[in-house]
This record gives structure tokens, C-alpha cells and sequence, in this order.
């Protein structure tokens, strides 16, 4: 599309999209101007009920003129092209000026009373915005308001293409009524309203959750809280236009408007008051001046007398994924891994706690606020930024924010070539250093500089080797093997990417897609390769003992291995998450439970590291705390498999069958395609009398197993499921001579337990530890 000309409006960039359409800026080649151009989607443009949806709602949005409104030049149609012409706004959104510096109460107050007029305008027209958000509004070089975005908009009278029952909008800013598909009205956007402005005061959102049934709970159940410096005038306005009962509210944008230009004579006095984004929430009681007076004093104790502790979590970050704002979505892999970049530069300063890549990158694409992320992640400071490339040029923002205050402690923006890459990573990390005020020695600081100074094309294929790395699915996966391979192409000195490729290879034996001694062993032989590049490389001396483990079983070398990588980086939370592992199998339980939970410390949202505490704690005999760490781990997401499986393991420990049976029920129906999940489903049904269901899940894997893997391992576990101890056996030597990745466990796992009398049984467990 960019570089097109479509009628005499040739196509420059993209500037956005939504669920209505994409946004691009344009030149108007017959009045040469810039235009915005909004394009109906393709699949709506050709249905001819949607199309005249959005004919009818540009035609209403066209009839507003209004210094706050921004003007629809003309709607036009193109073949099958339907699109808007609208006037191009040279701005900021309102969003990205709540996150920067902190905003005057005046110009609060100002950007508020522009937003109320320009609504008033619509709503006097019957029209109504139903997605007013920070996102959707505009702010000029000379701090004029401008609404954007119509394209919700519904008709007062006439025509209604859009139905009840229907909820359009943004979930965070929608009114009770429009998470309920109800009708609308004016006072929807008085509520959104108050979301903004609540935003705009606070640096947050209201009403906030993990996913949108949270959100809309929130909405629906809750009452937001204000403290602080805010007024007790300002509340009141926050407070009666975010009444849960439309009937409470403003009845109308000219009502709310009064209120606040009455107020505003006050604030124009105070211009220099600043609204901080960071003021925690409590209540809406009314602040009095004994409250202010307490306050004041606590303050003043805190920061008179801050201790040790104070100090030492400043001393910490979370680095954010950045935003990839470059026109082409597919560029994503490279703001993730910029992030991924500089948390492994980070973590190789002492003294200085770095949040893992799997708990920080939990937040991305959640608007949740600063201090939050914060809190949860135990940090005092959080880094969060941006990437936009384009061609061979690349434009990178970023912003260290202090957590108790939501201030900026640095922020710097960078405009160069691509290949200038690594400078603009260590100059961020340097920058974070001396933020932080921290001191390095000169060993530090050469260690700390050391990078890999691959070719940019290399890098690049590096980087989308790790972003499908990330998925954690078997097609990204090997997805991510064919990047690795590409980059060692290019570069065959990268010893990041062999680290890749023995990681990938790994994942694919130890989860049982491929056969161990293929996957396994060439996994082992890229992490050597790797090491002998560069043998600084602690997440591959990790790999290696993950790979002691599983499949040369060899528990010294674990250690000797895992440690290494301990020394070497000790925030890298699987050093310790492995190593817990050769304690568990030395029968070190709480040493083992020690480890798993330092790991836990420096990634707390780790689901494999939260379901293997678990794990442990079931294999060390402390079975309700191994079935409340499993549901802990099911907090976090109630869609990760392993913990049901896990979960189903423990009540078999406990001959607990039935409810084990419902645990690996629930498992295998959230990932039917892992044999080890099925396995396990298999046996519970044998043991709990339903050997129909067991055989037939056994055929299911003996199908599976003419075109792919299947793990002798797991064709033991459904035969001891239906009472077929000799062929069990025959199938654990078969696994024997696999390699297969989980022998070691064999006497912790109570799957087995009706073999552990069996001397055939010992004498195999004998020749595996030996």
C-alpha cells in the first residue's frame, strides 16, 4: 500500500489501525496537503451491510465541525476500496504525554474542558463517540485537543446499524452498560470520560485485570480509588461521571463542563502544581488538612530516616518488551529481542537485581501502571521503551522510570543507521549504570562490553531464532532452528546461536518430538561448540547440565556444569531451577526446594519454575504443599497443561485415582498432542477401572507412533495403567536404550510404584545410575 497512489491521494506511511479500519498518512496530490486516510477492511468492504455501516457513520462524523473534533474532508470509493479522508492531526497522543513527564494542574484541567467541549459538540448533533480512550485523542504542538476517530460512532436518530447486544469499544474505557451489549447513549462517553481524566490525574486506569472478563468485573463490581494531591473537587467530578448507574451521572456533557470551568478559576492560580502519576490509591474519602499534616510526617520520617533496604531495591530493574511501532508487524521478534539484549547485559552487573525475561515480558501488551509492574516483580525501577524500524533505519526510545514516584530517572531517543545496533544497546545499559549510580571495575567493565559483534544480518536471523524460541511450541521451535542454522551460516562464529540451536534440540527431546539420542546428543554437541567460541556463555554451561541430566545421567557433571553457570551469571534463574533438580535426585529435598525457590525469587512468573517447586515438593513426600504450589502455578495462567498433569501425579501418589483422573483429564484437554499427558491420562483410566479408555488412548499413541516419535517411556506408563507389568518392563529397556530423558526419575515417579518390588525393575535403575 505505501507508495501507491489511490484517486490523488498517493500513500506515504501507515499511522495505525483498528478494529474499523487502517490509518494512513497521505498526500493530497490536488490540494497538496497532508491527509489521514482511514480503509474499510477488505472483508467488510465487500459486505454490502457492513459498508453501509460505515458510509453512514463517516456521513454523521462529517457533519461535525468543531475545533476539537477532528474534520472529515471526504468519503471515498476506489473499485472495492471504501475509505475516510480526514484531517491529518501533527500531534501526540494523549496516552504517550501521560506517560512522559508528568502534566500541569492547569493544563490538566485545560486538555479536560477541550475534550468535555468537543464532546458536547457531537452529542448536540445525536452522535455519540462509544471509544473515547487517551489513544484516541490528540494533543498539537500548541496544546489544542483534537477527538479522533468517529468510526464507532453511533447515530441518535434514524438509522441504527449497529445493534443492541454488540460491544463496541475499548474494554478498559467502556461503561458498565456497554460491557453488557445494552443500549448506549450520551453518558457512555461521560463515563469514558472519566476514565481519561482519571488516567490523565494518576498515570493509571480504574479499573484494571489479566484478561477482559477481569476488566469487566472491575468495571461492573468495584469503585476506583484517589488520594494525594488531588482536589476534593476533582474527585467529586471523577467520582459522580464513573457512577455505576448511568442515571447518577452527568446527564450531560454541558453539566460536567460547568463543573469543571467553575473549578478551573482555582486552578489557574496554582499552574505550578503537578499531578504526580504515581500517587498510590486507597479510598475516595475526602482528604482533610489533619490527613495531609500525618502524611507529611510519615514522609518526612521515611526519606529522613530510609534504611538499607531502600537503597537496595532501587538497585533493581525490570526491563519491559519494547513496543514495535514500525509499520510492518512482522518486525516484532526485534523490539522483543532489543529487550532480551539489554536484560542479558544487565544481569551481568553485580549487585544489581534484573527482573528475568519470562516475568517481565508478562506485562507486554497490558496497560497496566508503573509502579504495579514494580511491585509485583520486586523492582525499584522499570525500563520501558520503543522501536521503530524502518528500511536500514531504526529509531529507538527508551525511559528508566523510578517506581515510588513515577518519575524519569533517564530517557533517550536514538535515530540511526541499523547496524549501529550494538553501540545503541550499550550505550542503554551504560546509561542504566550510571542512573543507578553504580560503580564497576574495570574487569566489569570490559566483561560487561563484551558482545558478539555480528553482522546485522546475522543478528537479525539471531534474534527471530530466539522470538520463536520463546513460543515454546514445536512449530517455533523449529522454527527457530532454521534461524539459528541461518545466522551460523552467515556468521559461524556466533556462539549465541549454537547455544540457540542446542536449546531448540534439547526442547524437542526432553518434551519427546524427537528421539533423544538424535535431538538430545546434537543438542549437546552445538552447546559444546558454543562454549569452546566463548566459554563465558552461562546459559549454555546450564544447557549442558540440563543435558546431564536427561540424558547422559550423569549427576556430577550436572552439578559441575550448573554451578559454572551460577558463577558465571548468578540471576540466570534456570542455573539454580536445574541444579534443584540434582538435588531432588540425590534425595537433597530441601536443598532442592532452597534452589527452586532462589530461582522463583529472580523469576516469579515462571510456570515451569513455579510447577517444578511443586514437582519437588510431591517427590519429596509433602504432598499438600506440592498441591498448593501446582495451584498457585494455575494463578498464573489456568491454561498451563503441566500443572494439571502434575497435580494429576500427586493424587496418585496419594491413591487419590479419582480426582488424579480428573487432574489429567483437564490436562490432555488443553494439550492433546503430549504424549507424556496422555500417558498419564491412560493410566488413571486403567487404574480407576476404565481399561476401555486406557486401550483405546493406548492405540491413539501406537498410531501416533508409525509416523512420529513416540517415547517408550510413555508406552510404559499406559501398560502399567492396564496391568501389563512384563511389557512395561520391555518398554522401560527400550527407553533404556533411548536415552529417554526422564529415567533418572523413574523412583520418584509413583506411575512406577507397582514396580518397585520387581528385581528386573532394580536391576535397570542399577545400570541407569551407574
Amino acid at each position: 500500500m505505501i507508495g501507491q497512489t489511490i484517486s490523488h491521494y498517493k500513500i506515504l506511511e501507515k499511522l495505525g489501525e483498528g478494529g474499523m479500519g487502517v490509518v494512513y498518512l497521505a498526500e493530497d496530490t490536488k490540494l497538496e496537503r497532508k491527509v489521514a486516510i482511514k480503509f474499510l477492511p477488505r472483508h467488510i468492504s465487500v459486505n454490502s451491510e457492513e459498508r453501509e455501516r460505515f458510509k453512514i457513520e463517516a456521513k454523521a462524523a462529517a457533519s461535525l465541525n468543531h475545533p476539537n473534533i477532528s474534520t472529515i474532508h471526504s468519503i471515498e470509493e476506489v473499485n472495492e476500496d471504501v475509505f475516510i479522508v480526514m484531517e491529518y492531526i501533527d500531534g501526540e497522543e494523549l496516552k504517550n504525554k501521560i506517560k512522559s513527564d508528568p502534566i500541569p494542574i492547569g493544563e490538566v484541567i485545560n486538555i479536560a474542558i477541550q475534550i468535555a467541549e468537543g464532546l458536547e459538540a457531537a452529542h448536540k448533533k445525536g452522535i455519540v463517540h462509544r471509544d473515547i480512550k487517551s489513544q484516541n485523542i490528540m494533543i498539537t504542538k500548541d496544546s489544542k485537543v483534537k477527538i479522533m476517530d468517529f468510526g464507532l460512532a453511533k447515530i441518535g436518530r434514524g438509522t441504527q446499524v449497529t445493534q443492541i447486544g454488540s460491544t463496541v469499544g475499548t474494554i478498559a474505557y467502556m461503561s458498565p452498560e456497554q460491557t453488557k451489549g445494552d443500549e448506549v447513549d450520551n453518558r457512555t462517553d461521560i463515563w469514558s470520560f472519566g476514565v481519561v481524566l482519571y488516567e490523565i490525574l494518576t498515570g493509571k486506569q480504574p479499573f484494571k485485570g489479566d484478561y477482559d472478563q477481569a476488566v469487566i468485573y472491575s468495571i461492573l463490581n468495584e469503585e476506583p480509588e484517589l488520594e494525594g494531591n488531588v482536589s476534593e473537587r476533582l474527585m467529586y467530578i471523577i467520582a459522580k461521571a464513573l457512577s455505576k448507574n448511568k442515571e447518577d451521572r452527568y446527564q450531560s456533557v454541558g453539566e460536567l463542563l460547568e463543573d469543571l470551568k467553575q473549578k478551573n478559576a482555582k486552578f489557574e492560580t496554582d499552574q505550578e502544581q503537578v499531578i504526580s502519576k504515581s500517587l498510590l490509591s486507597k479510598n475516595w474519602k475526602l482528604i482533610t488538612a489533619g490527613f495531609v499534616v500525618t502524611m507529611l510526617i510519615v514522609f518526612g520520617l521515611f526519606f529522613f530516616n530510609s534504611s538499607s533496604d531502600s537503597v537496595k531495591i532501587k538497585k533493581s530493574i525490570a526491563v519491559l518488551p519494547f513496543t514495535n511501532l514500525s509499520t510492518d508487524s512482522d518486525q516484532e521478534y526485534f523490539a522483543d529481542g532489543m529487550a532480551e539484549e539489554i536484560i542479558n547485559s544487565l544481569a551481568q552487573i553485580p549487585n544489581l537485581k534484573v527482573s528475568s525475561r519470562t516475568s517481565s515480558f508478562r506485562f507486554k501488551g497490558k496497560e497496566i501502571a508503573i509502579q504495579t509492574i514494580g511491585n509485583e516483580l520486586g523492582v525499584g525501577t522499570v525500563l520501558e521503551g520503543s522501536v521503530r524500524k524502518s528500511g536500514n533505519r531504526l529509531r529507538i526510545t527508551a525511559q528508566l522510570i523510578n517506581v515510588s514516584d513515577g518519575f524519569n530517572l533517564w530517557s533517550n531517543s536514538y535515530e540511526r543507521e541499523l547496524t549501529d545496533v550494538f553501540e545503541i544497546q550499550d550505550d542503554l545499559s551504560e546509561s542504566i549504570v550510571k542512573a543507578l549510580q553504580l560503580t564497576l571495575s574495570g574487569n566489569q567493565i570490559n566483561s560487561f562490553n563484551t558482545r558478539n559483534l555480528a553482522n546485522v544480518e546475522a543478528y537479525n536471523l539471531y534474534l527471530k531464532g530466539r522470538y520463536y524460541w520463546n513460543k515454546r511450541s514445536e512449530e517455533g521451535v523449529n522454527k527457530s532452528i532454521e534461524y539459528f542454522q541461518q545466522t551460523i551460516d552467515i556468521d559461524s562464529t556466533y556462539a549465541q546461536a549454537y547455544a540457540g540451536l542446542g536449546d531448540s534440540y534439547l526442547m524437542l527431546g526432553v518434551y519427546g518430538r524427537r528421539k533423544p539420542e538424535e535431538s538430545i546428543s546434537i543438542a549437546k554437541s552445538f552447546i559444546e561448540k558454543a562454549l569452546k567460541i566463548n566459554n563465558k556463555l552461562a546459559e549454555a554451561y546450564a544447557t549442558l547440565g540440563d543435558i546431564n541430566i536427561h540424558y547422559d545421567w550423569d549427576l556430577d557433571a550436572a552439578e559441575k556444569n550448573l554451578k559454572k553457570a551460577i558463577e558465571l551469571n548468578p540471576q540466570y534463574a534456570n542455573g539454580y531451577h536445574w541444579y534443584s533438580e540434582v538435588l531432588v535426585l540425590r534425595g537433597e529435598f530441601e536443598r532442592a526446594y532452597q534452589q527452586s525457590q532462589h530461582a522463583l525469587e529472580l523469576d516469579p512468573y515462571s510456570l515451569i519454575i513455579n510447577a517444578q517447586l511443586g514437582q519437588h515438593y510431591q517427590r519429596g513426600g509433602e504432598f499438600q504443599k506440592a498441591i498448593d504450589q501446582l495451584q498457585k502455578t494455575l494463578e498464573f495462567d489456568s491454561t498451563f497443561a503441566y500443572a494439571y498433569y502434575d497435580l494429576g501425579i500427586a493424587y496418585i501418589a496419594l491413591n487419590q485415582f479419582n480426582d488424579a483422573l480428573n487432574y489429567f483429564r483437564k490436562a490432555y484437554s488443553l494439550a492433546p498432542e503430549d504424549t507424556r499427558i496422555l500417558s498419564g491420562l491412560a493410566y488413571s483410566e486403567g487404574l480407576t477401572g476404565s481399561k476401555e479408555n486406557a486401550e483405546r488412548l493406548g492405540k491413539v499413541l501406537l498410531k501416533r507412533a508409525v509416523s512420529k516419535y513416540v517415547s517408550s517411556y510413555d508406552l510404559a506408563v499406559i501398560s502399567l495403567g492396564l496391568g501389563q507389568k512384563d511389557k512395561a518392563l520391555e518398554y522401560l529397556e527400550k527407553a533404556y536404550e533411548e536415552r529417554g530423558p526422564w529415567m533418572l526419575f523413574l523412583k520418584l515417579n509413583p506411575l512406577f510404584n507397582s514396580l518397585s518390588d520387581d528385581f528386573r525393575f532394580q536391576e535397570l535403575f542399577r545400570r541407569i545410575v551407574n
